[in-house]
């Protein structure tokens, strides 16, 4: 394969007139350019210049050489100049996935945003609730919530926000059941429960005077669901306590009133995992509006919630129990 820099060099020489002034110009030695134009000469098999003290010159050779050379290079800066501007002006596909409650919580009105903002881009947004294999699925983007740490990859890895957990119950469930008072009153409520894999259904409160106690409440569902939007309508609906991420109650949680209790629920992160640095446009314009939705049940954040105590959390943050509004 030759070297492009050899096709530069070539047409600097000829332009020029010669070794030397295009030494000087490049700033390169004489010798040098002669000593690459002669491995070029040789790699082509064919003489592309006449060296003589009286006269330089292409052969006929040098000069069919010359007109594909100046248009090679000019292919080659046009390709750098897009390359350029695709980092100033995004363009092209990006294949995102992620799973299915964040996808419509917290991405889909973000990707809607973006999109706007970017008309060169396409998104391709998948919803699962399965792990994908970027590189053989060819997604250039993975949106998960974790809660531990997440496997070594060569993939670059950035966490957008941390997700807290709530106890969510309707507020028509709350004017007929007494308030809990401590993590054991939870267990003479019914409860809905996210089913997850190797899970066990028991929630793990955090006493946030005392950071480092970790309260462990089994519970005995009365519903159990892998899908968060159908146990966030149960909870409306008035059949028990749910634990959920914050993001995906906000829309039915008053933000005027609020109590705060003592204990909270574990926090999760969500992580974006991508292969390609412009890509990372996407994943920038992402994190604050991600962060926002996701801190949309911290008091301090998004304002107050109506509720009625038994806090909720992010870690070192209380926050209230928040009643879910029917609308």
């Amino acid at each position: 394969m030759l070297d492009l820099n050899d096709f530069f060099y070539f047409v600097q020489v000829v332009d020029r007139g010669g070794f030397t002034a295009a030494g000087r110009e490049l700033r390169i030695p004489k010798s040098t350019l002669s000593h690459r134009l002669q491995e070029l000469e040789k790699s082509l098999g064919v003489r592309l210049l006449n060296r003589t003290s009286r006269r330089f010159g292409m052969t006929d050779a040098g000069s069919e050489f010359y007109r594909h050379a100046v248009a090679t290079l000019r292919e080659a800066e046009q390709a750098e100049t897009a390359m350029r501007h695709r980092l100033h002006e995004p363009s092209g596909t990006v294949r995102c996935t992620a799973s299915i409650a964040t996808m419509q919580f917290a991405v889909s009105e973000v990707v809607s945003s973006f999109l706007a903002k970017h008309p060169k881009v396409t998104v391709v947004a998948h919803a699962t609730n399965q792990l994908v294999d970027l590189v053989g699925e060819r997604y250039d983007v993975a949106i998960r919530a974790h809660s531990g740490p997440l496997p070594d990859s060569t993939l670059v890895q950035r966490t957008l926000a941390p997700a807290p957990w709530f106890l969510f119950a309707g507020s028509a469930y709350l004017d007929a059941h007494r308030m809990p008072e401590a993590p054991r009153d939870l267990q003479q409520h019914p409860s809905l429960f996210m089913m997850r894999s190797g899970v066990a259904p028991v929630w793990r409160l955090r006493d946030l005077r005392e950071r480092s106690k970790e309260v462990e409440v089994p519970i005995s569902p009365r519903f159990i669901s892998d899908d968060m939007k159908t146990l966030k309508r149960a909870a409306v609906a008035g059949l028990g306590i749910v634990s959920l991420p914050g993001y995906v109650c906000r829309e039915e949680v008053p933000r005027r009133r609020a109590s705060q209790g003592r204990h909270c629920l574990k926090s999760i992160r969500l992580n974006a995992a991508f292969g390609f640095c412009w890509l990372l446009v996407f994943v920038l314009t992402l994190e604050a509006p991600v962060r926002a939705c996701c801190a949309a049940g911290d008091s301090r954040v998004a304002g107050r919630v109506d509720v009625r105590v038994i806090g909720a959390l992010r870690r070192g943050v209380t926050a209230p129990l928040p009643t879910l509004a029917r609308r």
